[in-house]
């Protein structure tokens, strides 16, 4: 929102270090983290949450669009709630995790497995 670093730096001063460019690597790199944490957690509390990782990396793409928006609601999110493609992923990803948490699939029981490859 600021085109000056000077100002944004005056408004907050953490904004002097900042790029558009640097923002969003670091965006990246912390999407990219959360989704591998993420993971890791789905595969010891219930592999079926597997099939939800794919999904999520959808939603950062579809906030990322979103972001990416002339005066998007992404910079004021208390607006959020009006993206109406936004809301409507978000639901189905808890659809999606209600089921996943109340269906078994005994075909991912194999990712549990200690020796993927057998000799």
């Amino acid at each position: 929102m600021f085109n000056d670093r000077e100002m944004a730096g005056r408004y907050r001063a953490s904004f002097r270090f900042y790029s558009e460019r640097s923002l969003l690597a670091s965006s990246f790199f912390y999407a990219m983290l959360s989704v591998f944490f993420t993971g890791v957690f789905m595969i010891k509390y219930r592999i079926e949450l597997l099939i939800l990782i794919p999904f999520l990396c959808g939603l950062f793409c579809l906030y990322l669009n979103l972001c990416h928006k002339t005066d998007s609601s992404a910079q004021r999110p208390e607006k959020l709630h009006r993206e109406r493609g936004l809301v409507l992923y978000v639901l189905f990803l808890v659809a999606l995790f209600v089921v996943l948490m109340s269906v078994d699939i005994p075909g991912l029981r194999w990712f549990l497995e200690s020796a993927l490859i057998r000799i």
